[in-house]
């Protein structure tokens, strides 16, 4: 039996600055590391199917036994730790239909070693779809094009699925949302964007503590 193949998959259609270069090139390194074949996007307007549908068109054509690895065009990370945490990730290839080697937080389950936990039955994916490898048949199983990420983080597991315990840590230079001001490159300082700051900072300080509790956290996340 052939060992599935790995795609590489980041949407780069709506980026236009130098921290998605600076992803692209990372991700173009892991690439050719590991031997993904890349599955970059960039669509323009009238061809944008969503976040979802435009991972569903980007698995067109591919086996279901495949996987592909899904990053964010806004997520820098070290190089060398995101090798490390891929080469722990693709041991569990064609055992679990999903491998999230980003713990965000640690999930809750039994632990498998290598840095793993078995994924409680009924649990959600809760913030797991980036960094992570997916069967591509189970991805087309549990979603539509019509699901956004937010939903697809609610759902249920309905296969094997095995998640890291350990953080990997992110250079997140830019935050999305309605009061976006951590984007490239950095905002002129004002009042403003000093209370938003400190309003960001104190929602991003009580998720970490969170993430020090897995239930609660999974708990409120969920809701």
């Amino acid at each position: 039996m052939l060992e599935p193949a790995v795609h590489c998959y980041c949407d780069f259609s709506v980026s236009n600055d130098a921290v998605a270069a600076q992803v692209a090139d990372i991700l173009q390194g892991i690439s050719k590391e590991f031997g993904f074949q890349e599955r970059f996007i960039r669509y323009i307007a009238c061809e944008d199917q969503g976040w979802t549908g435009n991972i569903l068109k980007a698995m067109e054509g591919l086996s279901d036994q495949d996987y592909f690895f899904v990053w964010f065009d806004d997520l820098l990370v070290e190089k060398a730790e995101l090798c490390l945490a891929i080469s722990s990730g693709i041991k569990h290839l064609g055992d679990y239909s999903y491998i999230r080697i980003t713990g965000r937080p640690s999930p809750i389950g039994d632990d498998v070693g290598n840095g793993f936990k078995l994924i409680s039955e009924n649990e959600s994916y809760q913030c797991s779809l980036v960094g992570s490898l997916w069967s591509i048949g189970y991805f087309k199983s549990l979603v539509t094009q019509a699901n956004t990420p937010w939903e697809i983080e609610d759902k249920v597991h309905k296969d094997a699925a095995i998640g890291a315990v350990s953080r990997l840590f992110i250079k997140n230079t830019k935050i999305k949302g309605m009061h976006n001001i951590f984007h490239h490159p950095q905002p002129v300082l004002s009042v403003t964007s000093l209370l938003a700051s400190m309003i960001w900072g104190l929602k991003r300080l009580l998720r970490e503590v969170l993430c020090r509790f897995p239930k609660v956290y999974h708990w409120l996340y969920s809701k």
